[in-house]
């Protein structure tokens, strides 16, 4: 286990390091409940430019000498100087208004019981839709 400087040494190597598009978090803790539970690994994807967080996504947000990831639920300010307002999905108070520069990266899959549950916006409806589908099939 790397104590905590070199945590924070790694994660800010990863996050400052062009290569790193993408990351993988195990998950900590009960405030993104039912979403996230104990032990659960997360992919997250860097913000890219022309591409800005929005309300609903679940960002990896630095926090002291670490990241907290929760939902992202307002966001305040223009194009290039926006603020966002997170929160847990379990806990009832936020987080506080970060900038943009804090935001690490936006989650984008999960891992649970073995298969990976796709977040992206596309894939998570044609998910649904398919799955609607199979349970009028058995219906009928």
């Amino acid at each position: 286990m790397l104590d905590l400087s070199k945590q924070t040494r790694l994660l800010d190597r990863i996050l400052n390091d062009d290569k790193f598009d993408k990351f993988t978090l195990t998950a900590w803790g009960k405030s993104m409940r039912p979403l996230l539970k104990d032990g659960m690994e997360i992919q997250l994807r860097k913000i890219r430019p022309g591409r800005q967080p929005a309300v609903g996504d679940v960002a990896a947000v630095r926090y002291r000498n670490g990241l907290l990831v929760h939902r992202i639920v307002l966001v305040r300010g223009r194009k290039n100087d926006r603020e966002y307002f997170t929160k847990g999905d379990w806990r009832l108070v936020g987080d506080g208004w970060v900038g943009e520069n804090k935001i690490a990266g936006i989650m984008i899959r999960e891992k649970r019981y073995l298969r990976a549950i796709d977040l992206v916006a596309a894939g998570f409806s044609f998910m649904l839709w398919g799955c609607g589908k199979l349970l009028r099939r058995r219906r009928r």
